[in-house]
C-alpha cells in the first residue's frame, strides 16, 4: 500500500483497486463515488463478455483496500457505495477486501467487510486489526448504547471468527484457516 496518495482526497481508484484511506464523510465524495461506479460498470461489461464466451470461472475482481478511520455508519454518505457493491455482486463480480490498518466493525466499513466482501477474499494485514464497541443497555436512559471501551480483535482471532479468510504476514507469507 505504499502509493503516492493525493493529499486532499486520500480515497482513490487505481485500476481495479478502491483505496479507502480517509473518511467517507467528506465534501468531495461524489467524485469518488462516480469513479467507483464507472469502474464497476467496466467490470460488469467484462463479466458479461466472459459469460457470453462461457468463461464463468474467472470473474473480474474489485479490490477494496481499507485503512478508514470511520467509527460511524454514516448511512446517508455510504448508501451509494453499498448500492454500487450490491449491483457488482449481482453480476458475479468478486469483491476482495484488504484491511491494512485498524478498522471499526461498528462503522460502515465493518458493514462492508461483513456483508459485501466475497467469502474467500477477505484479507487482513498482520499489522492491522478489527475492533468494535460493544452494545450495552443503559438503565438510566432505558436505551441501548455503545460502550466507550473498544474491544480489539487480532488478525488471528478474526481468522478464527470468520471475519477474514487470510492474514498477510509481515514476513511475506500468508496464513489461512
Amino acid at each position: 500500500m505504499k502509493r503516492p496518495f493525493d493529499k486532499i482526497n486520500k480515497n482513490d481508484i487505481i485500476h481495479d483497486n478502491i483505496d479507502i484511506i480517509d473518511t467517507i464523510n467528506y465534501t468531495n465524495r461524489y467524485r469518488f463515488y462516480n469513479a467507483i461506479e464507472e469502474m464497476v460498470f467496466q467490470k460488469i461489461k467484462m463479466a458479461d463478455e466472459l459469460q457470453s464466451r462461457g468463461i464463468c470461472t474467472n470473474m473480474p475482481i474489485i479490490r477494496i483496500n481499507l485503512a478508514c478511520p470511520d467509527e460511524k455508519l454514516y448511512p446517508s454518505q455510504s448508501e451509494r457505495v453499498f448500492k454500487i457493491m450490491t449491483n457488482a455482486k449481482r453480476y458475479g463480480l468478486i469483491i476482495e477486501t484488504n484491511v491494512v490498518e485498524p478498522v471499526c466493525l461498528n462503522s460502515w466499513v465493518g458493514r462492508l467487510i461483513r456483508e459485501t466482501a466475497t467469502p474467500g477474499f477477505r484479507n487482513i494485514f498482520e499489522s492491522a486489526y478489527h475492533y468494535y464497541y460493544p452494545q450495552t443497555y443503559n438503565l438510566a436512559t432505558q436505551r441501548k448504547e455503545l460502550s466507550p471501551h473498544k474491544i480489539i480483535i487480532s488478525p488471528n482471532d478474526a481468522l478464527q471468527q470468520g471475519l477474514c479468510d487470510f492474514i498477510f504476514l509481515n514476513n511475506g507469507t500468508i496464513k489461512s484457516r
